[in-house]
């Protein structure tokens, strides 16, 4: 299932990595978006991997979110993740090539070096 979501950046948690069990490097940066309806909601999405690197996340910043969502069951319960595929700027702010690991805005984004390649993760090398 494919989404669409606009809204605020309200906050960004912090970065998860490891390492699955087939030895692939899997990294996950959740950020909460606020909508700007009529009545608010707040929803966890995740970037992972090359994602990440490739759009600059600020608190703040208003983006629309391309979503994929997926429902995994493990151990008997069922578990539920959005996961961005896309972000875009609809007040013409441009997409940077680097993290923003504050979770206060900032004025101005410093350059990082350029990230390392991502390895492809399967569906059975997440941690649940």
């Amino acid at each position: 299932m494919n989404l669409e979501l606009t809204g605020r950046i309200a906050q960004i948690l912090p970065l998860e990595q490891g390492v699955s069990k087939a030895g692939n490097s899997w990294r996950k940066q959740v950020f909460i978006l606020e909508t700007q309806d009529q009545y608010p909601r707040k929803v966890a999405i995740s970037l992972l991997n090359d994602n990440i690197d490739k759009y600059a996340i600020q608190v703040g910043t208003v983006v629309t979110a391309n979503l994929e969502v997926e429902s995994r069951e493990w151990t008997g319960k069922w578990y539920t993740e959005v996961k961005a595929w896309q972000l875009t700027y609809p007040q013409g702010q441009p997409v940077a090539t680097h993290l923003a690991t504050s979770t206060q805005p900032v004025a101005t984004p410093a350059p990082s070096p350029a990230p390392a390649p991502a390895q492809p993760q399967a569906a059975e090398d997440l941690p649940f």
